[in-house]
């Protein structure tokens, strides 16, 4: 046995088989970093810098040291210690490094009540839109998660007027 997975012979867009162990590594990753692993966690309130108070790079690292010392972040890559190339002792500091971005820089949870134009209902559509193309692709769960992560990203800082939303549907 290879060691292929036959159901998932290649990576979508590319040409590359994917092994087992590259797939449940990528799963046992992503798993990692669900939002109910970082629910223990602080909220820290965003900063705002003005411009005779910036802040010294060391400033940035020590407070962000700090913060990584508080995250505690389950080794997956214990298995692949041993190869270098692989760079496994940096992995759980980046995956701590990741979930404070993602808890400094989240979304507001009520961004669309304060939109004028878009509403829940046509977010909704658009996402059930997103996931039918996620579907018809067989594309990986990581784009669908991203692609609505930057999706609400993009509505909570940009106000669409009726008259330049795009009306032409795709078939």
């Amino acid at each position: 046995s290879s060691g292929i997975n036959a159901e998932w012979p290649l990576r979508p867009g590319t040409n590359a088989l994917v092994t087992n162990k590259a797939y449940d590594l990528r799963v046992r990753k992503v798993a990692a970093l669900k939002p109910s692993s970082i629910a223990n966690v602080p909220y820290a309130k965003k900063e705002t810098a003005e411009p005779s108070k910036k802040k010294k790079t060391t400033d940035v690292v020590e407070d962000l040291t700090s913060k990584l010392q508080n995250i505690s972040v389950e080794d997956i890559d214990e298995d692949d210690k041993e190869n270098p190339l692989l760079c496994s002792e940096y992995i759980n500091d980046i995956y701590a490094y990741m979930k404070i971005m993602e808890i400094e820089y989240r979304v507001d949870a009520d961004y669309i009540k304060k939109k004028t134009d878009i509403t829940d209902r046509m977010r909704g559509i658009l996402v059930d839109w997103l996931i039918q193309v996620h579907l018809k692709f067989k594309l990986l769960q990581e784009t669908l998660y991203l692609t609505v992560a930057i999706l609400d990203r993009y509505l909570s800082v940009t106000d669409i007027k009726k008259e330049k939303r795009p009306t032409a549907t795709l078939r």
